[in-house]
């Protein structure tokens, strides 16, 4: 199973246009997919308006004992979410009464039968972001080109080093993946520079580069994967050739083919 958590502590970069992305092409290159949202605000409900049709919500699944098979709802072949609102707040607060709270989704997905599980996380450091940390292990970063967002990545990097040191978890960050790119601007090559040195100092290759495209809020507006809404479009074209490099990455680090 291919486990990836979408995580950087500077919202507004992407994380959920880019947990979208990468599960839909999952999906379609015949994996079983499971989207997982952690963020309270609860943007794929709201994106895809799941409000009366999800079967289950994600503090059901983590407070109620509910199984995933009863609370994941479908978004397409191949392709299943659970998804958040902001009740998901309650399971941060239930968190903290929890012995070894960190393997909760451990527990909660054991016995699933999805080949791919990616988790959405929200921009702040919390309980329910470090058991998504520690279920998945592999931690994609997207960049956003701003300076705020080359600091999300070192508190990320950050609390993945924590985790290996306290928990021993064995969590590694598989990559940085640039977003919202539009080379016209002076401040997206000092932004890439940036990332370009914690990169090297930190051994974490950067993913292709997802370049800005009108295509990705309006199919979002429409309700509609990126994929469905504008198949032609850059940022899809740019999805899919990351896709592939992290598919690289993660056969190599685990030492099995991964698709």
């Amino acid at each position: 199973m291919i486990r990836l958590a979408i995580s950087n502590q500077r919202g507004g970069i992407g994380k959920t246009s880019t947990a979208l992305a990468l599960a839909r092409c999952f999906a379609d290159s015949g994996q079983k997919t499971l989207l997982i949202d952690t963020d309270t605000q609860g943007s794929i409900y709201i994106t895809f308006d799941l409000a009366d049709r999800a079967r289950g919500w994600l503090h059901q699944l983590m407070l109620e004992g509910i199984s995933v098979t009863e609370v994941a709802t479908p978004l397409g072949d191949n392709l299943d979410v659970i998804c958040s609102d902001r009740r998901t707040a309650r399971v941060e607060s239930e968190l903290n009464t929890l012995p070894a709270r960190e393997m909760i989704f451990n527990s909660r997905l054991a016995g699933s039968n999805y080949d791919v599980v990616i988790l959405d996380t929200a921009p702040a450091i919390s309980n329910l972001h470090t058991c998504a940390l520690a279920y998945a292990r592999n931690v994609l970063c997207p960049v956003g080109m701003d300076t705020l967002s080359i600091e999300g990545v070192s508190s990320s990097l950050q609390t993945i080093r924590l985790l290996n040191q306290w928990q021993g978890m064995n969590c590694r960050c598989v990559g940085f993946l640039p977003t919202q790119v539009d080379r016209r601007y002076s401040v997206t090559n000092v932004i890439l520079d940036g990332l370009k040195r914690e990169s090297q100092e930190n051994n974490v290759p950067i993913l292709h580069a997802i370049r800005t495209d009108q295509a990705i809020n309006k199919a979002s507006t429409a309700g509609q994967f990126l994929h469905d809404f504008d198949p032609k479009s850059k940022a899809l074209e740019d999805y899919r050739t990351a896709y592939q490099e992290l598919l690289n990455i993660l056969q190599v680090a685990d030492g099995h083919q991964a698709a």
